[in-house]
């Protein structure tokens, strides 16, 4: 933007591929970013569903939405390979976002607030160019993209949260960005930032989402209705996108019990209602689920080599 006095708000915006977030910050004000809630949460499930009469909705409500035509998830991730889908979903999420920031009361006019968008380090700057456009068509016309690893690590070192000292913060530093679908790594030295992408850790996608998806299609290969599940995910997507949304829920739940040592299983179930007779897919995750799928994770096919020096 051509005057900054204008500006009168600051947003970061987080779009993952798994969850969302925003911060704010007032301008001119010395005080570090606060998250801000987003439909009643600090953290949102990167969801969008539409319904025929209601409209789009965005995050668990898009998940749980009954009678939606269409439910989608994990759409920053397939970004890359498929712009042109991928990009417009990217910008009904973003215009959403907006417009629940706006009813909020959180910014008075898109004109007078800069968003600054995240993105992975490795996103070339023709990819970003292009990123940057779909977020100005969402209607926030004054934003910038910026590294995600980076961003993350300017924030902890200001806000103090690293609790390391200055003179140990100015050296050369791998900056790890774990993901729902990937995971980003960045080397920075010398205030000048290099991803290490393909040439150095090989064409490998590592992240929780696809823990998600492993489970899911763990349970549905033992479902006594297998067969009814695979034509009801071919025929209805937005079934699909909802059990995975539960197993990514089922995932967490084993994950929370592991830190609390206590019994090692999460279930759940979802009833799916696509015929006469609604069908019903179980979910469970236990220690040997979990074991089997990390086992077959693709981190445990590929070497990651030493970062560089």
């Amino acid at each position: 933007m051509d005057d900054m006095n204008k500006i009168t708000d600051y947003f970061g915006f987080d779009l993952g591929d798994g969850e969302s977030a925003v911060a704010w910050m007032r301008a001119g004000k010395k005080t570090e970013p606060q998250m801000i809630e987003l439909r009643g949460r600090k953290s949102v499930i990167t969801a969008l569903a539409s319904h025929p009469e209601k409209g789009l909705f965005i995050g668990e409500e898009a998940c749980h939405l009954p009678g939606a035509d269409w439910l989608q998830v994990r759409f920053k991730s397939r970004y890359l390979k498929d712009p042109a889908a991928s990009g417009s979903l990217v910008m009904m999420f973003a215009r959403e976002v907006l417009n629940t920031l706006m009813a909020d009361g959180r910014l008075d006019s898109p004109e007078t607030a800069c968003f600054f968008i995240g993105c992975p380090s490795g996103w070339p700057q023709e990819t970003r160019e292009a990123y940057k456009k779909l977020f100005q068509r969402a209607g926030m016309v004054n934003c910038e993209v910026v590294s995600e690893s980076r961003a993350a690590f300017m924030f902890a070192r200001e806000s103090g949260e690293l609790r390391v000292s200055d003179d140990l913060l100015t050296l050369p530093t791998l900056i790890i960005d774990a993901g729902s679908s990937t995971t980003d790594f960045t080397f920075v030295a010398d205030l000048a930032e290099r991803s290490l992408i393909a040439a150095d850790f090989g064409e490998v996608s590592l992240g929780g989402g696809l823990l998600d998806r492993m489970l899911l299609e763990r349970n549905v290969r033992r479902s006594p209705q297998r067969r009814q599940l695979e034509d009801i995910f071919e025929r209805f997507p937005q079934y699909e996108a909802r059990c995975e949304f539960e197993a990514r829920r089922v995932k967490e739940m084993y994950f929370t019990q592991a830190r609390r040592g206590s019994g090692l299983r999460a279930e759940s179930a979802v009833k799916l209602y696509a015929g006469r007779t609604p069908v019903t897919l179980d979910i469970t995750c236990d220690d040997y689920d979990m074991g089997d799928i990390l086992a077959h994770h693709p981190a445990h096919r590929r070497r990651v080599p030493h970062a560089p020096h």
